[in-house]
């Protein structure tokens, strides 16, 4: 699958084929409808990188945006490479039935300051805000430290 962005046709992909990928909102996996494309001849005069594009969801319309390597450009058109990177994705699920209270709890923050930190592209869970534990679970960690 060849994506182009055209100056004069937008968003061209060879034999008509459709993104289809597990939508970060409903869960459901869907094709996803082009929404927003950004204008080619901006990118043929910046030549950026990468290229973000806003796709809907066919199944529940939230928008999704997902984000393409530039693979070359020419006086008319930019060619993106076909592997992307989705933005947002689907949580995962994980059964906590096994694990300790106290454990359940570190882990979901661990969880939960991963997903912040991935979704800021950011650098490590402790740079991506100023206390990366909750109070209730750094109560946790000490407590555990001194059992030691």
């Amino acid at each position: 699958m060849t994506l182009a962005l055209d100056r004069h046709q937008g968003l061209l992909s060879e034999g008509d084929e459709q993104i289809g990928l597990e939508c970060p909102y409903c869960n459901v996996y869907s094709h996803m409808t082009p929404q927003s494309i950004p204008n080619a001849a901006d990118l043929i005069e910046t030549r950026p990188r990468h290229v973000g594009l806003v796709y809907q969801c066919d199944a529940c319309h939230a928008p999704v945006f997902l984000r393409f390597a530039t693979k070359s450009f020419s006086d008319d058109r930019v060619e993106l490479y076909r592997n992307f990177v989705e933005l947002e994705r689907p949580k995962e699920r994980f059964a906590y039935s096994y694990l300790p209270k106290h454990t359940e709890v570190l882990f979901r923050e661990a969880l939960s300051c991963y997903s912040a930190a991935t979704s800021m592209h950011s650098h490590r869970c402790a740079g991506a805000r100023p206390s990366a534990l909750t109070p209730r679970s750094a109560r946790a960690v000490s407590c555990e430290r001194s059992r030691k």
